[in-house]
């Protein structure tokens, strides 16, 4: 069946998680548990680390990218905030804000990325 091999060239690279899943995690997360408790700091020290993961550079984030052909993860040169859109970066922060926590490094990793150019043209206006 040629649908099976298509499918799985269209899959073969993925990050480990993703803009849209660490997305509704933090949001379904902090809309369970909102304020400071332990289940939101867990989920937000989590996504610290992809957000601030910085290499010698400061190329962001080197996110590990799995390879279903070969079953095992390789670094990718893409930044974890690069493929994130407006929407997903807004919402980090307001996932941070619900908990209650202030991160001044996250913040401005979020704040910064949001005013990239390619965030700032791919935008679309709220209704």
């Amino acid at each position: 069946d040629r649908s099976i091999p298509s499918r799985r060239r269209r899959m073969k690279q993925r990050w480990v998680c993703d803009p849209k899943t660490l997305n509704t995690i933090l949001r379904s997360g902090v809309m369970m548990f909102p304020g400071k408790s332990a289940a939101t700091k867990s989920m937000l020290d989590a996504a610290s680390i992809l957000i601030l993961e910085d290499d010698d550079n400061g190329k962001g984030y080197e996110g590990k990218i799995i390879d279903f052909d070969d079953d095992f993860s390789s670094p990718s040169n893409r930044s974890f905030l690069s493929d994130c859109n407006e929407f997903e970066l807004s919402n980090f922060l307001w996932a941070f804000a619900m908990a209650r926590r202030f991160d001044e490094e996250v913040f401005v990793s979020l704040t910064d990325q949001l005013l990239d150019d390619e965030v700032m043209t791919s935008s679309t206006a709220s209704r």
